[in-house]
């Protein structure tokens, strides 16, 4: 599978699970709505029953209290009570038995609300044909108390005793308490409705609850299958790819990635098989040229060193005058050749050190020595080289013998390697100072010059093969100098190292371990 189309799928899948649990939501909310209209729905018709109740208890209250006393003003209020029931007057935005008290009390102001019915508010309630019959008996049984309540206030101021007995009578009692027999049946019909609705409400909730957990579960379920498959089909062979393009890059041959995962990771995988067998091809190529440069190398270096060695020979013969007495000119000229034949037999033993660090043949002849006297010896036999070039050589030694388990031709070839370089980079007139010390259980050797110095970026590969910077005072060298006297000194278990600061000068040292030190 292409990683595009899991992506396409994937987009399209979680889409159409987040659009189901937003229906599944909006559902659930309008579900949370209706049961709430219901509640509403519920409280407004006891209200209505409660007012229809209310309204005729209020009415035979006020009528008992004009035949009782004969005072105007319950009649008033009695019709104003039969008004707002019946439509013709406004209706009060609060009806109860406290309304009426304070408005008999003349504490209230007459009502302002709108001029609608009772049975309108019934009606518009939409209740069911069995619910609304119920209320609208309530309200007939009302009106018959009404008639009986109008009766008495006709015969009231002829015949007090009469009036009283219509209202008080057993017959008006009896009718006043048939009111509530519709009105409970009412109540008890609309709760068993509102439960009914109630419980479907819940029921239906209740599905598309369970429905979205489950759509949910499900969402995590998907979830976990598609990270593990991604692990199994990318991140797995995305893993191996870097393991082996590392592998590369440090120079390994890890051999053939075995491609997995989608398409595009199979091709990239193929694609880093041919580029690891070409760099593997290319490695090996490199390989057999190095070991014919080093073949090379070491067979010439083998060749030269013994004429030059003939050549040094016969110059020392010259110089003491065996092949017969020289005037000054041409002891000059011997000395040159001596010269020559020296620098050429460094550069010889540089060549043979470097073919030697490459084929791993390089062997040390270990014996304890001290350090302060291959210091002397090199710094005696190029004090030429240092008085020709106009520069100040000076050495100043600890002043208890380093003794360090060492190899003596292969750290003297460090120390000349060393101080060649500082001359090579040190003006006229100025100086080098060659330091010893001991430091942390180890030898500590110094070479200080006054030079121009080395920049920071170009500090890095200053011991590498055949690596040469640039501005020397004076020309010469092979690059392989400094790479050597790095190998010798590690090959002894020693450090190396340079601080420099440009235009004042370096400090190129090197380190090795403390061997067992003479006792007096």
């Amino acid at each position: 599978m292409r990683i595009a189309t899991l992506s396409r799928v994937g987009s399209y899948t979680v889409a159409a699970l987040l659009v189901t649990a937003l229906a599944l939501s909006g559902m659930m909310a309008r579900l949370q709505q209706a049961a709430v209209h219901t509640e509403a729905r519920r409280h407004r018709s006891y209200q209505l029953a409660e007012e229809l109740h209310q309204s005729s208890s209020d009415l035979t209250r006020l009528a008992q209290a004009y035949v009782s006393t004969r005072n105007p003003r319950y009649l008033h209020y009695y019709d104003e009570l039969l008004g707002i029931r019946n439509g013709t007057l406004p209706r009060p935005e609060d009806y109860s038995t406290r309304y009426w008290n304070l408005r008999v009390a003349g504490l209230t102001a007459p009502p302002s609300g709108p001029r609608v019915s009772l049975r309108e508010l019934m009606r518009r309630e939409g209740f069911s044909r069995d619910e609304f019959e119920l209320l609208s008996e309530a309200e007939r049984r009302s009106d018959a108390l009404v008639s009986l309540e109008r009766q008495a206030f006709a015969v009231g101021g002829k015949d007090p005793a009469r009036a009283r007995a219509i209202l008080y009578g057993k017959a008006y009692e009896r009718q006043k308490a048939q009111i509530m027999e519709p009105i409970d049946r009412f109540i008890r019909m609309v709760d068993g409705r509102t439960q009914s609705e109630l419980a479907q409400l819940e029921r239906r909730q209740g599905a598309y609850m369970n429905a979205l957990l489950l759509l949910l579960g499900t969402m995590f379920l998907g979830f976990l299958l598609l990270s593990a498959y991604l692990r199994k089909q990318l991140l797995t062979p995305l893993s191996d790819l870097e393991r082996h393009v590392r592998a590369i890059t440090n120079g390994k041959q890890p051999g053939d990635l075995e491609p997995r995962g989608f398409d595009e990771l199979v091709t990239l995988g193929n694609g880093v098989n041919e580029m690891s067998r070409a760099v593997t091809r290319e490695i090996e190529a490199l390989k057999a040229l190095d070991a014919l440069k080093n073949s090379f190398v070491n067979a010439i270096s083998h060749d030269l060193r013994t004429p030059i060695t003939s050549l040094r020979g016969y110059a020392e013969f010259l110089a003491e005058g065996i092949g017969g007495t020289l005037n000054a000119k041409q002891q000059g000229f011997v000395a040159q050749i001596e010269k020559a034949a020296l620098r050429l037999m460094h550069l010889v033993d540089d060549l043979l050190d470097f073919a030697r660090l490459e084929a791993g043949t390089l062997r040390l002849n270990l014996t304890p020595t001290d350090l302060a006297g291959q210091i002397q010896e090199v710094v005696e036999s190029l004090r030429p080289q240092v008085q020709e070039a106009g520069i100040n050589l000076s050495v100043e030694l600890a002043p208890e013998p380093l003794v360090a388990l060492m190899d003596p031709d292969r750290i003297e070839r460090v120390l000349i390697n060393l101080l060649s370089n500082a001359i090579k980079f040190t003006p006229p007139g100025r100086g080098i100072r060659v330091r010893t010390r001991r430091e942390d259980g180890e030898v500590v050797c110094e070479v200080v010059d006054e030079g121009i110095g080395i920049a920071p970026e170009a500090i890095p590969r200053l011991f590498k093969h055949f690596s040469q910077l640039e501005g020397g005072v004076r020309k010469g060298g092979t690059g392989l100098g400094l790479s050597i006297s790095k190998a010798l000194v590690e090959a002894h278990g020693g450090r190396i190292g340079v601080r420099s600061t440009p235009g004042e000068g370096s400090t190129f040292w090197f380190s090795l371990p403390l061997g067992e030190q003479p006792t007096d």
